[in-house]
């Protein structure tokens, strides 16, 4: 299988601020690979770097075989790309939009379907759309080509629930037929969702790659657990439990293990009330990253 997107050692600095530094990366044709990481995390300015929007101080990409920067005009035909928050000149139609992005394309284009799917009329001037309908336009723009490579920088941000799952299955569709898909997003379970490889960034670095069934086996989840008096931490003092919280009668803290084994230590508790669910990404970067 060949690969699609590499990097090596890719760095950018914004002045003294760095966005991204020593990024080697490999992409498999035909993979959807998803980027997490809080924000400042560096996952913009890599995408944006792969699209040559931004001049890296050093360090190489190669997309297609092909050196970004000697051949970025051959490459971006077989490229779409979704912005955090898209834009267009809010004079234009729908219609106008994507009549002119589709002339810099040498393939027939399909927007009338996804367009459909969406339930986005030609007629509506850009101007009247509201946030989740231009990210909505921007993901027809960026598939109405059937790219080879898309590049996904929060490409679900804004789009209410049921557009969401409409988003999912044309992206999932997409890659089965062969596309290979970047996917930046801060939200775990989306990833989770539809990725099967992932990297972990923090501070401008690739901390770590890997497959999704590695990822979901750290079972990370948030404990949240009012007792009928201030608990005592010592016993909760254990090796799969992080991120430890007293305040008053309620301990939280993020634990690792089996469910099961500390629902049986609770049960011996006079707990008043308890919740488990999933950690933002800012938690998960905490238990998991934080020397």
């Amino acid at each position: 299988m060949s690969t699609v997107v590499s990097t090596h050692d890719l760095t950018k600095y914004y002045g003294r601020t760095p966005g991204i530094i020593d990024i080697s990366l490999s992409i498999r044709e035909g993979e959807m690979f998803g980027l997490i990481g809080p924000q400042g995390a560096g996952k913009t300015t890599l995408i944006r770097s792969l699209l040559g929007l931004l001049k890296c101080g050093n360090g190489e990409i190669s997309i297609f075989g092909l050196d970004l920067m000697m051949d970025r005009k051959e490459i971006l035909t077989d490229i779409g790309y979704v912005p955090m928050s898209p834009s267009f000149y809010p004079w234009m139609t729908v219609d106008e939009v994507l009549t002119y992005a589709s002339s810099f394309f040498k393939k027939e284009t399909g927007e009338k379907e996804l367009l459909a799917l969406f339930n986005l009329k030609s007629d509506k001037k850009i101007e009247t759309l509201s946030s989740g309908e231009l990210k909505a336009l921007s993901l027809v723009q960026s598939l109405m080509h059937e790219p080879k490579l898309l590049l996904l920088d929060e490409p679900t941000k804004g789009l209410d629930p049921m557009m969401k799952e409409r988003a999912y299955e044309l992206l999932k569709k997409s890659n089965a037929h062969g596309t290979t898909i970047l996917l930046s997003s801060e939200s775990i379970p989306e990833v989770q969702r539809l990725c099967r490889r992932v990297g972990i960034m923090k501070q401008g670095r690739m901390l770590n790659t890997e497959d999704m069934k590695t990822f979901k086996e750290k079972k990370l989840k948030k404990i949240i657990i009012y007792f009928s008096q201030k608990p005592g931490v010592t016993k909760f003092k254990k090796k799969k439990i992080g991120n430890l919280v007293v305040k008053n009668n309620m301990l939280k803290f993020l634990y690792t293990g089996e469910i099961n084994d500390i629902l049986a230590q609770l049960s011996q508790e006079n707990i008043i009330d308890i919740t488990i669910e999933q950690p933002d990404i800012n938690e998960m970067f905490l238990h998991y990253f934080r020397d």
